[in-house]
């Protein structure tokens, strides 16, 4: 039975053993078809990106840089990583400070995304001790602190959410 890698001289070869396989005629190796990706040594499959549908952990590190198959049958990153775009799960440091996109700058007390969008991402309790701080302060970014493992506020002094991208403070 062939694998992907292996010699072949002819589709029928990598087809038999592999799923989506052809016989690559200029390296003359088993190979995956054009717009697969190779899930394993047998397995070539649909690119995935973060929030598709999986039955394995293979499927998304396939196309996903640190990618995982969660409980819910869906690509996401794994461990302590964050969404970065749709094909990279960005690792979470300690002692730096991340800014979510979201803020509480026209009004306080009422968050929106850096486009203006309102939603409800901010309505959990895994805020930090004494955030949001209730309107008592002007602190406009919501952060994520992985040092505190929560989300908070702290004051940066001036913040103009025009002037940044939301990433590492």
């Amino acid at each position: 039975p062939k694998i992907i890698g292996d010699s072949c001289t002819s589709d029928q070869e990598c087809t038999a053993t592999i799923l989506n396989g052809i016989c690559n005629p200029t390296e003359s190796q088993c190979d995956c078809v054009e717009g697969k990706v190779e899930y394993n040594e047998t397995t070539c499959g649909e690119p995935k990106i973060i929030g598709d549908m999986c039955t394995s952990d293979e499927e998304c590190t396939a196309t996903i840089l640190n990618g995982i198959c969660n409980a819910e049958s869906q690509c996401d990153c794994f461990g302590f990583k964050v969404e970065y775009n749709a094909t990279t799960c960005a690792e979470i440091e300690t002692g730096v400070r991340y800014w979510v996109g979201g803020n509480d700058v026209a009004e306080e007390g009422t968050w929106t995304w850096i486009d203006g969008s309102q939603g409800s991402p901010f309505d959990f309790s895994g805020w930090g001790r004494n955030e949001p701080n209730g309107g008592t302060r002007s602190f406009d970014p919501g952060l994520l602190d992985p040092d505190d493992s929560s989300m908070g506020r702290f004051d940066p002094g001036s913040f103009d959410p025009g002037l940044l991208d939301p990433g590492e403070w």
